[in-house]
């Protein structure tokens, strides 16, 4: 579970490049300062899509409330959309009173959060991949940024990327780029885009991946709403 949290949370990262004010380097780290905080929040809301552009087109529509003042409250849905088919509600997962419900295509469950291995009186440790990173490393992970704002935009060294997803070199990212909007040094919106090609045995797989991602509620978040019938699963 929690590599389901650092995925939705940590993978806001890469879109567009819009030309604003001059490229700074400092705006790399303003950026990254903002990421750190936002992973520590204790309570939002984040609302987005994973969005896959190749041949088999599909995208994954995500609503998260998470709220870790106290003890541990949250409720994830997911959406589906897969060429012309589409699935409403495909998975949910909830957490309340150090319990977890599922319901997978119908299907419900409970079971005791300590099975997860997670304490629910504790904040949710989710990993910053960049926090050992120095200053230097960071402002070289992007070969252009501007900012008009609070709206930052950021291309990426597609290289750096690419030995990131595979050290194997079967990744080529062709165009990285990220577009974030930063408000009180948290993180309020983000779209990712990443496309490229890798090499799978004799044959060459696209890649074209979007992520679009909106927080709002930070740290004022008190509530998660659950279903009615929670304690029926």
């Amino acid at each position: 579970m929690k590599k389901i949290f650092t995925f939705f949370i940590s993978s806001f990262m890469i879109l567009n490049l819009a030309a604003c004010s001059s490229n700074n380097d400092d705006y790399a780290l303003e950026f990254f300062s903002a990421l750190d905080n936002t992973l520590e929040l204790n309570s939002g809301h984040i609302q987005g899509t994973f969005t896959s552009n190749n041949e088999d087109a599909s995208k994954i529509k995500f609503d998260l409330q998470l709220n870790q003042k106290d003890n541990l409250q949250l409720a994830l849905d997911l959406d589906l959309e897969a060429g012309d088919n589409s699935e409403d509600n495909f998975l949910n997962f909830y957490i309340r009173d150090n319990k977890t419900y599922l319901n997978s295509y119908g299907t419900t469950s409970q079971s005791l959060l300590e099975n997860l291995g997670i304490n629910g009186s504790e904040k949710l440790s989710v990993y910053n991949p960049f926090l050992n990173y120095t200053d230097d490393e960071l402002k070289a992970l992007f070969t252009r940024s501007s900012k008009n704002g609070n709206n930052y935009s950021f291309t990426i060294d597609g290289s750096l990327i690419s030995s990131y997803l595979d050290s194997m070199g079967s990744v080529t990212i062709e165009d990285a780029t990220l577009d974030a909007t930063i408000e009180d040094n948290y993180i309020t919106s983000l779209t990712l885009g990443i496309s490229g090609l890798q090499d799978v045995e004799t044959q060459q797989v696209i890649i074209d991946v979007t992520i679009e991602c909106t927080l709002d509620q930070i740290n004022s978040l008190d509530t998660v709403t659950y279903p009615a019938d929670l304690e029926n699963y």
